[in-house]
């Protein structure tokens, strides 16, 4: 699936998985996200560096960070060129 420039594919879900929906984003430039599915999503950086901005504050991002977006953020901006895995636990 894209997402303006940037790709968002989802590796596995149930029924392969009744736990976890998980992701690969391939963020090129300016992409706005939200949460799939579950209570927060757990995102770790596999290469690149960029910027994560959730509710006008800015992250630096690079290869080997992980971090979790809880629930109670609802969209996330995400600029620069990242290669990142994102998981979620499945309702």
């Amino acid at each position: 699936m894209y997402n303006g420039s940037s790709i968002i594919t989802t590796l596995i879900s149930q029924p392969d998985s009744p736990f976890f929906t998980v992701y690969k984003w391939e963020i090129h430039d300016q992409t706005s996200l939200d949460h799939e599915h579950g209570p927060y999503t757990l995102v770790s950086i596999i290469d690149g560096n960029g910027i994560l901005t959730v509710d006008d504050q800015q992250y630096s991002l690079h290869k080997g960070d992980h971090f979790i977006i809880p629930a109670t953020v609802k969209s996330w901006i995400m600029d620069g060129e990242l290669l990142a895995i994102a998981s979620e636990p499945t309702d």
